[in-house]
């Protein structure tokens, strides 16, 4: 608590039903139906833009492979601030095969603020997207929407746990000179020597064995779908696929780079794994 690494308002956001009942199992089973609910909602988006702008052939094998998919039923119902994230990044995947740039600013910006801002780096090739694709005439809506998203998120963020955390949330911490904002300071802890391979390192195969285990014959397909959809650019919207398929292979090469290794850490890229896997099978 003394370095206010986690936010409250991710609590309510995601475990408001069990607030609803008294402790129990039904409690438990509550929050993860909220989850997945949400996550239902969010991959019926990803599957309908994939329809849409891929074709029937991609649309339906994203929906086969979201349907099988045994890490997806592990990730989406966890109650982690990395769900909400993965929830941010799924609808601003379909917002940005859509073409919906000011949908995927505020989608990233919400979902990483009031989630796990750790995983920012893998929305970058969505934020590429909007820059590259959309006109420039229409780049100060998207600062402003941008500034107002990430404003709104961090004012809650801050108005939440500065009630839960006591008025220590206007003190520095022993991590970061800033306020004990939640997400300013858990990058700090990760990044600025917070010693965040305390909890223990893991080999440079640790990533390959957990997305061989939960994602199959698909983790090979996805990790290479970013060159099939180049080599196949006629063949698709090469733009909308490329910032799909990215995401996955990108935040798998950066996280294997770090020491501490933990599964729940791919789970934010786990629905761009079935699109890249999805246009892969298409396209080949």
């Amino acid at each position: 608590p003394e370095n206010a690494l986690r936010s409250y308002l991710f609590l309510w956001l995601a475990g408001w039903p069990a607030a609803l009942l008294p402790p129990s199992r039904v409690a438990f089973h509550a929050v993860r139906l909220h989850l997945a609910f949400w996550a239902s909602f969010a991959e019926a988006m990803l599957i309908t833009a994939c329809y849409r702008r891929f074709g029937r052939i991609v649309g339906s094998n994203a929906y086969f492979l979201f349907l099988i998919s045994g890490g997806l039923f592990t990730s989406t119902t966890q109650l982690l601030p990395g769900t909400l994230t993965a929830l941010g990044f799924t609808a601003a995947t379909a917002l940005a095969i859509e073409r919906k740039p000011l949908g995927v600013i505020a989608c990233v910006a919400v979902g990483s603020i009031l989630g796990w801002p750790v995983a920012l780096p893998a929305a970058v090739p969505l934020a590429l997207l909007v820059l590259i694709d959309c006109p420039s005439r229409s780049l100060v809506s998207k600062v402003v929407v941008g500034l107002v998203a990430s404003f709104a998120s961090i004012a809650s963020t801050f108005a939440v746990d500065a009630h839960y955390y006591g008025f220590k949330s206007l003190q520095p911490t022993s991590i970061t000179p800033f306020s004990h904002l939640s997400p300013l300071n858990l990058l700090a802890y990760n990044f600025l020597g917070g010693a965040s391979d305390l909890y223990g390192v893991e080999g440079a195969l640790y990533y390959v064995r957990n997305a061989i285990l939960q994602l199959n014959v698909l983790f090979p397909l996805a990790f290479v779908s970013p060159l099939v959809v180049a080599f196949a650019a006629r063949r698709v919207d090469a733009l909308g696929a490329l910032a799909a398929a990215v995401p996955f292979p990108l935040w798998f090469a950066l996280l294997s780079r770090l020491p501490h290794k933990e599964e729940r850490f791919l789970y934010v890229v786990y629905p761009a794994a079935h699109v890249g896997g999805a246009l892969t099978l298409a396209l080949l």
